[in-house]
């Protein structure tokens, strides 16, 4: 339990509690997606009454560690250091999509290998919304940079050692199609429940070395990739020695537009830009089959 020192006030009692909380989501105690113990525990294991535990959440709720719904309880949406005077925090894509679903235009634009954690991040929302258990924003526009599908401007990730063994590009291609695909049914999908909602996927002939995801036109997530050797398992359960990377292990950072450090303002304005510069001069409308 979290005690203050005989004589002080709740403001002292409420600081100590914040502090522990924030020390728990730093070292992990509560995982990102997880909720934190119920209120009436968090009572009595930090000392605190209900008022200033609830304003305790609402500070670390307001600040972005977590989201706090009547009747649901707290859940932790980053991880990473908590800590207070400028301290980062390891932005978490599921959560900021979610926070993007709640306003009434949503944007992303996103330049990835496959799609695949996009479609996997998308799914929540849209699925709560068509269900009837989310608010619906009034519109929804994705745009979606791909490498080239054309062979002889293949990526040059993932590939296979063998200079002349196409099947991991092969095996990247499909998956690429199919994550786009899918993004293509969730759009769908948010029109049937009443949201102008539009996807445009388009390619590019490079291989993107950072995978880019910008929300809202004022957020930026972002995380290079790491090229390793490995052996990739294609569906008939072959072996194939390739150069790939895990896009989904990746730890993303975060730049924003309205961030009072310098450094992170130009950050984002060159990734934005870097984005635009490429989606409006380089890329070409993707011709893969539906």
């Amino acid at each position: 339990m979290v005690t203050s020192a005989s004589g002080q006030g709740g403001g002292k009692k409420s600081e100590q509690a914040e502090t522990e909380l924030r020390n728990r989501l730093a070292n992990g105690t509560y995982g990102v997606g997880t909720f934190l113990p119920p209120q009436r525990d968090l009572i009595g294991e930090l000392g605190v009454s209900r008022d200033t535990l609830r304003k305790v959440l609402q500070t670390l709720a307001e600040e972005g560690w977590l989201e706090t719904r009547q009747g649901s309880g707290s859940r932790v949406l980053r991880a990473g250091s908590s800590g207070q005077g400028g301290a980062t925090a390891t932005p978490v894509l599921s959560a900021v999509i979610d926070e993007a679903f709640r306003k009434p235009r949503v944007t992303l634009d996103t330049l990835t290998l496959t799609s695949e954690n996009l479609v996997n991040n998308l799914t929540r929302p849209v699925d709560l919304i068509c269900s009837g258990n989310a608010r619906a924003p009034r519109e929804v526009r994705i745009r979606m940079l791909l490498p080239t599908e054309d062979k002889a401007r293949r990526p040059a990730f993932p590939r296979a050692v063998a200079p002349d063994d196409a099947r991991v590009w092969q095996r990247w291609r499909g998956m690429a199609r199919r994550f786009g695909k899918q993004v293509g049914g969730l759009v769908r999908d948010l029109s049937a429940a009443g949201v102008d909602a539009a996807v445009e996927v388009r390619r590019v002939p490079l291989t993107p070395t950072q995978k880019l995801y910008i929300v809202n036109g004022s957020q930026v997530l972002f995380a290079s990739y790491v090229v390793a050797e490995t052996d990739i398992e294609l569906d008939d359960g072959s072996l194939v020695p390739a150069y790939d990377v895990r896009g989904d292990r990746l730890e993303l950072s975060e730049a924003t537009a309205d961030s009072g450090r310098e450094q992170e303002r130009k950050q984002f304005d060159g990734l934005v830009n870097s984005f635009e510069s490429y989606w409006t001069f380089l890329s070409e409308p993707d011709s893969a089959p539906d």
